[in-house]
């Protein structure tokens, strides 16, 4: 290659590279179902993705419709972090059903993000046998296997 083609591709290469650092708006709506009278509203929760590629973490607060904008997306696997607990019922991109915990953001995929999680509660009660005990306490970390979790909290 000539030495003058060589600033058209460099050129070109950054382009190319600023295209695929430069990040997309996703439209969305958080939909809570299986509420009571007592729920906080959906306006309330923080709804974010989490880059599992990159060092990307965006994050958007719904209104009180539910709507939200996630701004500057990039093509990677992500993981959603929501700051309630929950159950995830479903996610969609584009009508596309994501699979979770953790998902693929595709170029091509655009909004909007559809997200019901539902809010159902359940108590779960465990007896721990033969544990050494510590000062009259014993600590038991409890891993549910269930991958739509959006989190939990044990009060022990």
């Amino acid at each position: 290659m000539s030495v003058k083609g060589r600033p058209k591709l460099l050129a070109l290469a950054t382009l190319v590279a600023a295209l695929q650092l430069s990040g997309t708006d996703f439209p969305g709506r958080l939909r809570l179902v299986d509420t009571d009278p007592f729920t906080t509203p959906v306006e309330y929760p923080e709804v974010a993705l989490c880059s599992l590629d990159r060092s990307a973490f965006v994050r958007a607060r719904p209104d009180r419709t539910g709507r939200f904008n996630l701004t500057g997306m990039v093509p990677s696997r992500h993981a959603f972090v929501l700051s309630f607990p929950g159950h995830f019922v479903s996610v969609a991109i584009g009508g596309r059903l994501m699979a979770l915990p953790e998902f693929e953001l595709k170029r091509e995929d655009r909004g909007p993000v559809d997200i019901a999680v539902s809010l159902k509660t359940s108590e779960l009660s465990v007896e721990v046998r033969g544990a050494p005990r510590q000062n009259g306490q014993v600590v038991a970390p409890l891993a549910p296997a269930d991958s739509a979790l959006t989190s939990i909290i044990l009060a022990i």
